[in-house]
């Protein structure tokens, strides 16, 4: 019995991580667009908006090298 259920968790294990995939691949997506909007606050005039607009790139820019690795090796 015991082994059934397990063999039943194995086999139904795999689509979730498909699933985690694409949805890991899609918020890389995301990310890249999360990174545009800092490229556009940095574009701004005032330095509070060019200050906030670096930290949403850098933010961005570690969201999506930690979606695409974490995708990738999944």
């Amino acid at each position: 019995m015991n082994g059934g259920i397990a063999l039943a968790g194995l086999i139904g294990a795999e689509p979730a991580l498909t699933d985690l995939r694409t949805i890991l691949f899609i918020n890389a997506g995301l990310d890249v667009l999360y990174m545009a909007a800092g490229i556009y606050l940095m574009n701004r005039p005032e330095a509070t908006w060019q200050g906030a607009g670096l930290a949403v790139l850098i933010q961005g820019g570690f969201l999506l090298a930690f979606d695409l690795l974490h995708g990738l090796l999944i």
